[in-house]
């Protein structure tokens, strides 16, 4: 149990949210019904600092990624739209970098969107762990990956030397429970840049609560956020909310003296989980939901729906295809498949920056009987 808030160590803390069964790792896909039935299951327990504002599980323990984890979410074109958007806004800021580190770099897209942006060959490391279980080939190894990303399967600390200006974490820094001690680890080298993307603790405090899942253990505002950057001898160069107004997007750039961002919240907040999920539960009655990510892996779990609450779930992956939800007996289809079925008369959408491609989608399939709602507006 963490006692004390990780990022200003204060025992003010208040419990705003548990729940006794939440998956473990919510992209451990199973292509066996009975393992993704019995997917390990754990408690959470969310605390809000009132001094700061940080939000955190603290029943929180560690995980090591190692496990077979499909992150993947560049099938959709409106997602890849995002990345390619956000790259050209790093690039702009950051252009005459030439040496690039990624932490937790998943399916490299990001990399590749920015790699784009540049007339010249730069050099960029990405790291990720998971790699090590996903590719088993590869020991501890770096590869060329596109002749301009290296790919290491392992974690970026003190025994790497990479020497970069420009360093990214996109999606990470929620998945860690002691934040100051895992920057410490990877700003050793104290990049000139520092690109951070998170969800936001603004998005998930309106009752958003199927954001509180296992692994996201951290969840920061962004007057936190810059609180915290500034004790390591970052200024923001820029922070903003993007993607729905879910995640915060900020760039930091390293300072010559270290200035500290004071501290004036004092936050409380009220959740009300019973009326939020019959609400939910309401709406996705004798609806198909599109949409298996962790977002949909984390509802399906709340509401506790199996089978018989739904048939099945609809996602653009492809690696998904055939193989169930963690933690229910709930199968996953290609939009190909599930459109061709006629019952179906309402899909639901979890993010509503999906609603028009999806809607596309049923239009191709010439699907005119077939209504599409949001679950959150």
């Amino acid at each position: 149990m963490i006692k004390k808030c990780p990022v200003c160590s204060s025992k003010n803390l208040k419990l705003i949210f548990k729940h006794n069964g939440i998956p473990k790792y919510n992209l451990n896909y199973q292509k066996n019904k009975n393992k993704s039935l019995n997917s390990k299951k754990v408690k959470v327990n969310f605390v809000l600092c009132k001094k700061c504002e940080f939000v955190f599980n603290s029943k929180y323990k560690n995980l090591n990624y190692k496990v077979a984890y499909d992150a993947k979410r560049s099938f959709s074109a409106a997602f890849q739209r995002y990345l390619n958007s956000i790259a050209k806004e790093i690039y702009n800021k950051t252009k005459t970098v030439n040496n690039i580190v990624e932490v937790g770099a998943g399916d490299c897209e990001f990399a590749k969107s920015y790699i784009k942006c540049f007339k010249k060959k730069i050099k960029y490391s990405a790291y990720d762990v998971s790699w090590s279980v996903n590719q088993k080939k590869i020991k501890n190894i770096e590869i060329n990956y596109l002749n301009n990303i290296n790919k290491i399967p392992n974690y970026y600390d003190y025994n790497k030397k990479s020497k970069p200006e420009l360093l990214v974490l996109r999606h990470v820094l929620e998945h860690q429970s002691k934040v100051r001690e895992f920057v410490n680890t990877i700003i050793f080298e104290k990049p000139k840049y520092f690109f951070i993307e998170i969800p936001c603790w603004e998005f998930v405090k309106k009752n958003n609560f199927h954001y509180f899942s296992n692994e996201h253990c951290s969840y920061f505002s962004k007057k936190n956020l810059e609180f915290f950057m500034s004790s390591f001898g970052y200024k923001k160069n820029f922070i903003k909310y993007t993607f729905n107004k879910e995640y915060i997007i900020s760039l930091w750039q390293i300072q010559k003296k270290l200035k500290k961002i004071r501290l004036q919240n004092r936050a409380n907040y009220n959740f009300k989980f019973n009326s939020w999920r019959k609400k939910i539960n309401k709406k996705l009655s004798n609806t198909i939901m599109w949409g298996a990510g962790g977002k949909g892996v984390m509802l399906l779990n709340m509401l506790n729906f199996k089978k018989k609450n739904m048939n099945f779930i609809i996602d653009s992956n492809p690696n998904l295809n055939n193989k169930y939800v963690p933690g229910t007996d709930i199968k996953i289809f290609s939009p190909k498949e599930v459109l061709k079925i006629k019952t179906i008369r309402t899909i639901s959408v979890i993010n509503p920056l999906y609603y028009d491609e999806i809607k596309k989608q049923i239009r191709f399939f010439k699907k005119k009987n077939i209504n599409i709602k949001s679950i959150f507006s």
